[in-house]
């Protein structure tokens, strides 16, 4: 990148508490996961702008996260150490 980005592409709207951290799909066109202090994951369709599923009742805030090698699973870590 040459120069700082002013506009962005898309706005997605969602998560009623800050989000903690987002991954791009491996191999979705478009798609990414997002987990934020609300306690939810959400997967995203960039394109349409929409939250096309939500991950609820995690019972903790997520720390991390991580698509499967394939893209066929997403790993996430709750606050204490839970996989889900």
């Amino acid at each position: 990148m040459t120069e700082h980005l002013k506009n962005s592409d898309a706005t997605l709207l969602g998560h009623t508490k800050k989000v903690m951290g987002i991954a791009w799909h491996k191999s979705a066109d478009n798609v990414i996961a997002s987990h934020g202090a609300d306690n939810t994951v959400r997967i995203w369709d960039v394109e349409q702008q929409a939250n096309t599923i939500t991950f609820a009742g995690l019972g903790n805030v997520a720390t991390a996260m991580k698509w499967s090698p394939l893209g066929d699973k997403l790993g996430v870590i709750t606050k204490g150490g839970n996989l889900l």
